[in-house]
């Protein structure tokens, strides 16, 4: 196909990009304004059919879908659903089995039991005794296709000469199955893309012909035009120079599209069967490129243990203490009591203990915490409970159990004495000048309390306030989540953050203290990263998120309650409440109004002579005399009552009561 393009020496726009020419005194580099023309004025139904599943017309300038008899239009006022009249016609239509067809129902008779030629209804016992010399001389006047569509699909005609005494047909679209009387549907487009230039779409009965993105269908429902410029690339021709305004063509039709994400190859003509949430397809060749986590021809496996990254090429890195690795970032998920990164370290890491290693210790001044219990193990110079005190004056050393020699004042870790303190006497005959003092967190030197890290005051009484740690709390946290440490300014991050100023969320797919724990929810829901709750989508329920809401219940994790009346099903994502047949309204509160029936009342009653209208089938009950499909036709001869149900006793009777009319004799039996 040839495209006009213009070539002008201004400023034109290009698919919303304003482009600017460079110009030098009277000559510009051109560039070129595609203009597109076309004679081809299409309707709401031309393009995708409409959107519609099965036919679709026009009505106020919009498309509207409709559907063949035996179906009932989707919530999505495109799709076609069939009728199950098995499960909607109460009381049963058949007397032992019903099966749904596309469309219609036939009735199945259990085993040493036949369907009876009256109405294809009743199964009558192959022992019960019944007149069959009746039915021999009868079954040449029954038409066998007035009850229940003689069990056909779609089309019946009576033909007496077959042991089912009808023929059966289907509609276009579908082939008459095995049976003689189901239609399956015909793919159309199975065979020579359906006739289709781009795109073949089968449906329930039929096929339609769409196009790519950029593109619409043209008149003849099979041909693709241009209809806008995606995917622009750059052209040699876009510098030319020019003196005034020309008209150039040239065929843009490859540089003008991309080919959707399930399509690949040059005119975008093979399918792409890459998982569509796990990978990728390359748009010259189909090759799938997939996700971390996952590979295969068409990446739909997860990595094999050991393995994790793109196509799972990548080995993990982890010791026999762990459970293998993450899938996507190779991170090593270590058995209870070893971490590290390769989970080769016993016990916790620093500053963790418990089980789970998840409890933050309380040690302080470099002490180091036991992975079990918490309790610390004070370095050299310091003892208490968490090891904020230095030691008192006079000891020294590991629990401050070692006493300083010839000094009173000595340094708490090696036990040198200070100059200043040295002294050279024994007992009770040396007195020291030094002044003595309290102090509740730290120690007495010279008179005064040097304070541990993390509190200040005269006498070390005052905890440091929050975002402040430190000797004398002179230190400025830096924690964005959490809490910081008062006595090194560690972070001490609170559930659901990471980092080492507890500034990360945990990563997609896990959540806890330190995230150490991976969500449990279904892809289609959302991990709560601090405490694992799963946030269930529209539609679904549980734990996981992984079950569809219960009869009568809809919305996001199933949590709004339906409305519905008449024991109408509710849909589990909008609420709406899906009428039985026979029902109508938003709350299916209302019974079908005269003259319509079926699901939401759509089918249009045309009974005549008097007939009733079933408001759940649709059909016209006729009163006697009358029969048909509309109850136009009077009884054939030989047959009254209602629906021309009866044999007569005589050649001739009255159509409505069955009565001998003059010169009626008994008829053959």
């Amino acid at each position: 196909m040839k495209i006009a393009v213009l070539l002008v020496p201004f400023v034109a726009h290009l698919g919303g990009a304003r482009i600017s020419p460079s110009c030098q005194g009277s000559s510009c580099h051109s560039v070129a304004r595609l203009v597109l023309s076309s004679s081809s004025v299409t309707g709401p139904c031309d393009i995708d059919n409409g959107g519609c599943e099965q036919h679709c017309r026009v009505r106020n300038g919009s498309a509207e879908c409709f559907c063949d008899s035996g179906f009932l239009l989707g919530f999505n006022d495109k799709d076609c659903l069939d009728i199950n009249e098995c499960r909607i016609l109460t009381p049963n239509p058949c007397d032992h089995k019903c099966i749904n067809l596309p469309g219609s129902y036939r009735c199945v008779c259990n085993s040493t039991f036949v369907l009876s030629p009256f109405d294809f209804k009743t199964c009558v016992s192959q022992n019960e005794s019944f007149d069959t010399s009746y039915l021999r001389s009868s079954r040449y006047n029954i038409d066998h296709c007035r009850t229940n569509n003689g069990g056909c699909a779609h089309n019946c005609q009576p033909d007496h000469t077959s042991k089912a005494r009808v023929k059966c047909s289907c509609r276009s679209g579908f082939r008459l199955a095995k049976d003689g009387k189901e239609c399956k549907d015909v793919n159309e487009c199975s065979r020579n893309n359906g006739g289709c230039e781009q795109i073949c779409k089968n449906k329930h009965g039929g096929y339609h012909c769409a196009c790519y993105n950029g593109h619409k269908l043209h008149q003849d429902g099979r041909r693709c035009v241009l209809s806008e410029i995606t995917g622009l690339k750059r052209m040699e021709m876009h510098s030319k120079t020019v003196r005034s305004n020309e008209t150039q063509f040239v065929d843009l039709s490859r540089y003008l599209r991309q080919c959707p994400y399930d399509r690949y190859g040059k005119n975008c003509e093979h399918n792409c069967y890459c998982h569509p949430q796990n990978g990728k397809c390359h748009k010259r060749t189909g090759h799938c490129k997939c996700k971390a986590g996952f590979h295969g021809r068409h990446c739909h496996q997860k990595c094999n243990p050991g393995t994790y990254g793109p196509n799972c090429k990548r080995k993990c890195n982890c010791g026999p203490n762990s459970e293998g690795c993450h899938k996507s970032s190779g991170r090593c998920v270590c058995k209870k009591g070893f971490s590290g990164s390769d989970c080769s370290i016993s016990g916790c890491p620093d500053g963790y203990f418990g089980s789970d290693c998840l409890t933050p210790c309380r040690c302080m001044n470099g002490a180091k915490c036991h992975s079990q219990t918490g309790a610390c193990e004070c370095a050299p110079g310091f003892h208490g409970y968490s090891c904020e005190s230095h030691c008192p004056e006079g000891s020294y050393g590991h629990g401050c159990r070692r006493r300083c020699s010839g000094c009173e004042v000595c340094h708490p870790i090696t036990g040198v004495c200070l100059s200043q303190f040295r002294f050279n006497c024994r007992g009770d005959a040396c007195r020291s000048s030094l002044q003595k003092c309290d102090c509740e967190h730290g120690s007495c030197l010279a008179g005064k309390c040097i304070c541990t890290p993390g509190w200040r005051g005269e006498r070390c009484d005052q905890q440091c306030p929050p975002d402040w740690y430190g000797q004398n709390c002179q230190q400025k946290c830096r924690c964005t989540k959490g809490r910081c440490h008062p006595s090194d300014g560690r972070c001490v991050c609170p559930p659901g953050y990471t980092g080492s100023r507890c500034e990360q969320p945990c990563a997609k797919g896990f959540f806890g203290n330190n995230c150490n724990y991976t969500c449990s929810c279904s892809r289609k829901s959302v991990c709560d990263h601090v405490t694992g709750t799963c946030q269930c989508p529209t539609g679904f329920e549980g734990s996981r998120c992984d079950t569809p809401c219960r009869n009568g219940y809809y919305g996001p994790s199933c949590s709004f309650r339906c409305h519905c009346m008449n024991e109408a099903p509710c849909d589990a994502f909008t609420g709406g409440c899906r009428c039985l047949a026979g029902y109508t309204g938003p709350r299916c509160e209302n019974q079908c109004p005269p003259l319509s029936a079926g699901p939401y009342c759509g089918l249009i009653c045309q009974c005549k002579n008097a007939g009733t209208c079933d408001p759940v089938t649709g059909f016209c009950e006729c009163p006697a005399g009358f029969q048909g499909r509309y109850c136009e036709r009077t009884c054939d001869e030989g047959f009254y009552g209602p629906s021309c149900a009866f044999k007569c006793s005589c050649s001739k009777c009255d159509p409505v009561s069955g009565d001998c009319l003059v010169g009626g004799g008994n008829s053959e039996l």
